[in-house]
């Protein structure tokens, strides 16, 4: 699949016209700001605009290289969180499960993804993707939108995907003539919950109780009885260094 592909074909969204996004207008770029180039962060941060858009507007906008995350106000901070209709997997660790060939044929992303890109630092030698979810509905709780998106990265996908991506203010670089494949599909927010949320928590809750388990079944010692058995076991030892010496008689008590 050569750099620069544009989909021609007619896309067609299942369930779903516009979508409630943010994207920047920051010029388009190829690659990622410096971390030391403040003055660009600076107008990065505040060059989001609350957008209504097709997925298929999405895709060609981040082919041309511009940014997109949830919606804000003011600038880009979860505090600021109005929503999000979309969730993200950065398929970063550059082996198989980083391409397009086994992520369109992962069940998940087959039946749910709405479209897969490579991101800024892909290359062929190293894989890297995004795949896209598209929701049926917007979400304006910050705090159930990350647990959504820590149930995508954290669970269903772990090990295989960047858990880094679950912060609302999380942003996701465009690529500038990136590559795309569109699938078409829409996740609605039952499903999500249903095979996503419910198992992460059910998990969570699984890791919490076998934790419990183990802190209760744990033998502390307290400080003194730990003093006392150590000085007990080295007395003995030192009694039978005695005794075997023979410089105190064998009956001899040590109190």
């Amino acid at each position: 699949m050569g750099r620069g592909l544009s989909i021609r074909v007619k896309m067609v969204m299942r369930g779903l016209s516009k979508m409630k996004i943010a994207v920047s207008n920051f010029p388009a770029k190829i690659g990622k700001i410096p971390p030391d180039d403040k003055l660009a962060w600076g107008r990065f941060k505040r060059s989001y605009k609350n957008r209504d858009i097709t997925p298929d507007e999405l895709m060609e906008l981040i082919q041309q290289g511009f940014s997109y995350t949830a919606q804000h106000r003011d600038f880009r901070h979860s505090d600021n969180f109005i929503c999000s209709q979309f969730i993200a997997l950065d398929m970063d660790i550059g082996d198989e499960t980083s391409t397009f060939e086994w992520l369109r044929e992962e069940p998940f992303v087959k039946q749910y993804a709405s479209f897969l890109h490579t991101t800024p630092s892909h290359t062929a030698e190293k894989p890297k993707a995004r795949v896209v979810f598209c929701l049926d509905r917007a979400i304006g709780d910050k705090d159930k939108y990350a647990l959504l998106s820590s149930a995508l990265v954290k669970h269903r996908f772990r090990n295989k995907a960047d858990k880094s991506v679950h912060d609302p203010a999380r942003f996701f670089y465009g690529a500038l003539g990136c590559e795309a494949l569109w699938l078409g599909n829409v996740l609605s927010l039952e499903d999500a919950a249903e095979l996503l949320v419910f198992p992460y928590q059910e998990h969570l809750a699984e890791q919490q109780r076998i934790a419990d388990e183990k802190s209760k079944n744990r033998l502390l010692t307290p400080a003194f009885d730990i003093s006392a058995g150590r000085l007990l076991s080295h007395s003995e030892a030192l009694l039978q260094r005695i005794r075997t010496a023979g410089v105190f008689p064998t009956n001899l008590a040590f109190g």
